[in-house]
């Protein structure tokens, strides 16, 4: 069985960057100005940087967050997690004729 593993089996071309967009839905359980207490499947790390969509019947709202509290609670007999995030900027934006909002499309609107 000569040579069996004696070929390279990857090969990683030159150093690449990326962005990595994971969508998921979240509960809002309560908020004000600065923050927001959100229910969600999946929990956070301190520190992360989100952006989050508030939808309403006229359009909706872009929020970047920044996770301030990562906590599992027992909610119906399943776990989930309870964020902690501050808002960071805020952006209004309409869903386009389609009815898709940006975070379905293949350009992000700047919030800046």
């Amino acid at each position: 069985m000569s040579g069996r593993r004696g070929h390279q089996r990857l090969s990683i071309g030159s150093p690449a960057s990326g962005t990595v967009r994971v969508l998921r839905d979240v509960t809002v359980e309560r908020m004000n100005d600065q923050e927001l207490v959100v229910i969600s499947q999946t929990p956070a790390a301190t520190g992360e940087g989100m952006s989050l969509e508030l939808f309403s019947g006229r359009g909706g709202v872009a929020l970047q967050v920044r996770v301030l509290d990562s906590q599992p609670v027992v909610i119906d007999r399943s776990i989930r997690h309870r964020l902690r995030v501050a808002v960071e900027a805020v952006g209004e934006w309409n869903t386009n004729s389609d009815g898709q909002s940006f975070a379905d499309s293949p350009t992000t609107p700047d919030n800046e």
